[in-house]
């Protein structure tokens, strides 16, 4: 994160390839935090509420 705020800060100068190629990693890593949400997800157990 500390390397990555600075590349699309205000003042950050960037051409159409590289906002496309920061864009395609950002879709790749919010593709693997989905995948691993999803996954955890499925290991809880069913929520049951008090008294049931």
């Amino acid at each position: 994160m500390e390397l990555a705020r600075p590349m699309v800060a205000e003042e950050a100068k960037l051409t159409a390839d590289e906002l496309r190629s920061i864009a395609g990693w950002l879709i790749e890593s919010l593709t693997d935090v989905l995948n691993v949400c999803e996954s955890r997800g499925e290991r809880l157990p069913d929520y049951e509420e008090e008294g049931e």
